[in-house]
Formats: C-alpha cells, structure tokens, sequence
C-alpha cells in the first residue's frame, strides 16, 4: 500500500475503527535524544545501558521515547508517568485501558502502530540482499507462499520475500506469541492490487478471516506490514515530528 505519511499532529484523536502507524526516524541529535531518554523509566535506562554498542543504545532510547510521547498523547497523560507491564513473550502492554500497541525498527526508521481493543503487530525490513532466500522461504514459508516467492521474476524476489516476510512476522507479533509460533504454521496471500490477507492458520482455532493485513512502504527501500484483529479497519499512517 502505498499512502502519504504526513507529519501527525501534537494530540491526536482515535477512532475505534482506525488503525494508526507512525513512522519515526531514530537518528537523532544530542539533545532530543537527552530529552527522550529521560522520559524512560530505571529498567528501561538499564536496558539501553546492557546494549554494546552505541548505535543499539541510542536507537533503543529514541524509540523508547517516542512510544511514551505517542502513547501520552493518546491517553493525554505525562509519558514519564507510563507504567508497561511484559508477556510471557516479551511483548509489552499497558497495565490499565483499551489503546493497544506494537512496534517494530530496522536501522534507524521505527513504526509504531496502535488501535483500540485490538491485538496488533506492526513489522519493517530494510531492502537488501537476503542470503539463500530460497532455503529460508522453503523453511519458514508455507508451500503457497514458497511458490509465490520462487515464481516472482529474478529481479523483485528480494521485494516479494520480504512482503511475506514482515506479514508473517507482524501477524506472529499481534498474537503475541513471538518465536514460539512457526512461520510455515499460516499461509499469507498478497493479491494484485489487493490487501493481503490470511487463507489459513493451522494453529489458530478462532480463524483467520478474522484478521486485517496491510503492506506498506513508509520510505523508499523498506518493506513493512501491520496485522491487526477484526475487520475494517481505517488505517491512517503518519511521520512523527522528532
């Protein structure tokens, strides 16, 4: 899908039938990053320092922070204030209300995405050269997917792998269930000129039309996805002004 992501506004508003994606630039100065980093709580500051290198501090501190400003906006709450409570994968919520959220980077450009009394998953790949995306798309890809993958012409294989690709991972994320969930468990379609949608969750017994996906390109040279439960959603994407 390809949409304007305009710059958002300072409050926002959320429909219960909207589907919000904010894009961020992670690459920050010295001073917005001093000033998002203070918005994080102890173990969110002791997590930044377990990092190695600077690069995964300053890029977990920046994002970090705009989630707590993006997530204060929505709930018109200070976002030094925000308490986040863990799953048993890892995944964060909030302790209290109905704003569910998910994020996801690649390098420098994050996507946060958020919807009311929904489970969602947001995911973004960078373009590159995927070594043995062939091998990788024959374990992780259901036969349909491989097949669709492998019959793409040389030359977009790279695009297609990772259309499936951050699908599959977002959907994974907005169940929560992170790495314990296979991949070749569902299979994904992407029609042309189409949203892609869900033919099939083995491992899901409530069904998967009850499912939205969404493939979107928030800058040139990156691929991302969005999964969220039920239908009809409205999706509205945005830059965030850092």
């Amino acid at each position: 899908m390809t949409l304007p992501w305009p710059s958002g506004p300072h409050q926002m508003r959320l429909a219960k039938d909207e589907i919000h994606i904010w894009s961020a630039d992670l690459d920050l100065n010295a001073s917005r990053l001093e000033f998002l980093s203070g918005l994080l709580s102890a173990d969110e500051q002791d997590r930044a320092g377990r990092f190695r290198f600077w690069r995964d501090q300053r890029r977990y501190m920046a994002g970090r922070g705009i989630l707590r400003l993006l997530i204060g906006r929505y709930h018109s709450v200070g976002p030094k204030a925000i308490k986040f409570l863990y799953s048993k994968y890892g995944k964060p919520y909030l302790p209290a209300g109905n704003l569910k959220f998910n994020v996801a980077h690649c390098q420098d450009l994050a996507l946060f995405g958020f919807c009311f009394n929904a489970d969602i998953g947001v995911d973004v790949e960078c373009i590159r050269t995927i070594q043995d995306a062939p091998g990788i798309a024959s374990r992780f890809f259901s036969p349909g997917e491989n097949e669709a993958f492998l019959a793409a012409p040389v030359e977009r294989q790279t695009e297609v792998f990772l259309s499936y690709w951050t699908l599959k991972e977002a959907y994974v994320k907005a169940l929560g269930l992170g790495l314990s969930y296979p991949l070749d468990n569902f299979e994904v379609s992407i029609p042309e000129n189409e949203e892609p949608l869900i033919l099939a969750d083995h491992g899901n017994n409530e069904g998967a039309a009850n499912w939205s996906l969404f493939s979107l390109s928030p800058q040139p040279g990156c691929a991302a996805a969005v999964a969220a439960h039920g239908n009809n959603w409205r999706l509205i994407v945005q830059k965030f002004a850092s």
